[in-house]
């Protein structure tokens, strides 16, 4: 985990370098690729966050008004760095399990079989929605002076697993609230600006993710 969100990090400072214009900018066009491949290959799901920043560059980049070789130039030194780490796991997966798309979770030692076990569905985006936004932690008179929150008001999905040590977000990270002026910075200037892009990339990186998180049999 402390791997792929490293790798996401790193995938953003390049894209931020790649904002400016001179000669390295495709240098690190291809480092913001390498980075969210990097960040995919230790944590698979990260896959979601970075197809949303090669998304978010694609549409911006068109809808400022690239074309041709330059956009070209760009996609491919965004993308080839992306696609062939892509490739690389695909293969190591086929190797390991005879699957492309099998990653070793079925065969987690997880205190029970985890074969055909499916961890993620849509019954679970109202729990974890409250666990990873809303949730208060309690509170003690005695050191470290929380506790584990404890189940919600509504009953959880029998498939559910629980939540290890997960506080709401919002409550206990006002700072977040001030996203909403990363918001606004993405809305404004003109199509293709440095930094309404580098945010809008940002955000759908950090959406795109937490988005997958939801559907976990457990926060």
């Amino acid at each position: 985990i402390a791997s792929a969100c490293f790798f996401d990090l790193l995938a953003l400072w390049c894209l931020l370098c790649a904002q400016d214009e001179g000669r390295q900018r495709m240098r690190w066009l291809a480092g913001c690729g390498l980075s969210l491949g990097l960040a995919v290959a230790a944590r698979p799901n990260h896959l979601f966050g970075a197809t949303a920043v090669l998304i978010v560059m694609g549409w911006t980049w068109w809808r400022s008004g690239v074309r041709g070789r330059p956009l070209v130039r760009a996609a491919v030194s965004l993308a080839t760095p992306f696609a062939l780490i892509g490739i690389a796991l695909a293969g190591y997966n086929f190797a390991r399990f005879a699957s492309i798309t099998e990653f070793g979770t079925s065969y987690m030692l997880a205190g029970g079989s985890q074969v055909g076990l499916s961890q993620t569905a849509l019954r679970h985006v109202p729990i974890n929605l409250y666990y990873y936004l809303v949730a208060l932690p309690g509170l003690s008179a005695w050191f470290p002076f929380v506790q584990v929150t404890g189940f919600p008001w509504f009953e959880p999905p029998a498939s559910y697993s629980g939540q290890e040590n997960m506080y709401g977000l919002l409550p206990t990270l006002p700072v977040l609230w001030a996203l909403g002026g990363f918001w606004r910075a993405a809305r404004g200037g003109p199509a293709g600006a440095p930094w309404p892009t580098w945010v809008r990339a940002a955000a759908a990186l950090a959406a795109a993710n937490f988005a997958f998180l939801l559907f976990l049999m457990g926060a």
